[in-house]
């Protein structure tokens, strides 16, 4: 079964000391991501909720992720219910 979480990619940091935030698929044991395109300190990321705490724009920050992360859902969703998603490899999805 095929599941999407958002997660601050923490083996990846920037020169700025950010990390980026990507979308994890998980689907057979495998996992692939796609870069949210937003980077992140640790502290200004919660990895409980998978919510950003700290920034002036957090509140659209999260409503855009939250809607990037539906589509996706949305994408899997759609492939189990015309019997695709056996098929497809995490990162096919």
């Amino acid at each position: 079964m095929a599941s999407v979480q958002l997660t601050l990619d923490k083996r990846a940091k920037k020169k700025d000391n950010t990390y980026p935030l990507k979308f994890t698929i998980s689907h057979a044991g495998r996992t692939a991501q796609i870069p949210a395109d937003v980077a992140l300190l640790p502290e200004h990321w919660d990895s409980t909720k998978r919510r950003v705490i700290v920034r002036a724009d957090k509140y659209l920050l999260n409503a855009q992720l939250t809607a990037r992360l539906n589509d996706i859902e949305r994408a899997i969703l759609q492939l189990r219910m015309e019997g695709k998603i056996k098929a497809c490899t995490a990162i096919q999805l």
